[in-house]
């Protein structure tokens, strides 16, 4: 199959190349930056730089194609309607050259629930993504994983490694399952033959919030020191962030409502 994959550089995308050509697929990988494909340069059909936003950046590349993978989303905003431009707008501009070009299948990898609130920035953009690629005439496939091994990590470790975690309310029973992207990639491509589905993705173990702190601490052989900050607190510096820093609120607002949800899936 020729494949043109967008986000290419990125976690997911990188997982995605390396399960795509060891499948025997054609790629054709583009990204707004593209050194971390050059390890990949000999095996790929082309690499381009590209912007989404920009249409004329990626004139003609769905072309010849089968099917368009798209991984591109915003993960740190630098402004409040960074998630339209890049979620939806750029995302969608790849949609209507893919519709034009007559590409067989449009897969694009949006997140769990994506649906459930508009007023989280990042799952409004991802949910009109959704819903323009279900409006169109291509067919169709939309992954929803619950979220990324290595983000979770990062985060946590991250917290763990300074000598302290700071979680919000005393006794979170939410569980969730990140999934490694390797496994991710791969599970994708096993399900490209699937038509016009949402399908949702998780890793094989769940945790709560304070299970993976613990985790980290165990790691790091450090004793667990953990903060709680109340949940209405929490409340009140996001009021006060949402008008001195715009972008880290929707960001903070996201992990506001990720917390409120058991996000534990798996499909075999």
């Amino acid at each position: 199959m020729r494949v043109l994959l967008a986000g290419a550089a990125g976690n997911l995308g990188r997982s995605l190349v390396a399960a795509l050509l060891d499948k025997g697929h054609e790629v054709t990988a583009v990204d707004a930056v593209i050194a971390p494909l050059e390890e990949w340069k000999p095996r790929l059909a082309r690499i381009e730089a590209v912007d989404l936003q920009v249409p004329a950046t990626f004139e003609g590349l769905c072309e010849g194609m089968d099917c368009v993978i798209t991984t591109v989303g915003i993960g740190k905003p630098k402004s409040l309607d960074a998630y339209d431009k890049v979620d939806y707008k750029g995302n969608h501009n790849l949609l209507r050259a893919a519709e034009k070009a007559g590409v067989g299948k449009f897969v694009y990898t949006s997140i769990f629930n994506a649906d459930s609130d508009d007023s989280v920035p990042m799952l409004k953009a991802k949910a009109r993504m959704e819903s323009a690629l279900k409006a169109s005439s291509i067919d169709w496939i939309i992954i929803r994983p619950c979220g990324y091994f290595i983000d979770i990590w990062r985060t946590f470790m991250g917290s763990a490694k300074k000598g302290s975690m700071l979680l919000v309310g005393k006794d979170n029973p939410r569980k969730f399952n990140p999934i490694h992207t390797d496994d991710l990639a791969l599970w994708i491509e096993e399900n490209l033959g699937v038509s016009r589905q949402t399908l949702s993705a998780g890793g094989p173990e769940e945790f709560t919030y304070r299970e993976i702190t613990g985790l980290c601490f165990d790691l790091l052989g450090k004793p667990a020191k953990v903060s709680e900050l109340p949940h209405w607190f929490f409340g009140l510096f996001l009021a006060v962030m949402r008008l001195k820093d715009p972008p880290t609120w929707a960001v903070m607002r996201f992990l506001r409502w990720a917390r409120r949800y058991d996000r534990f899936l798996w499909t075999e």
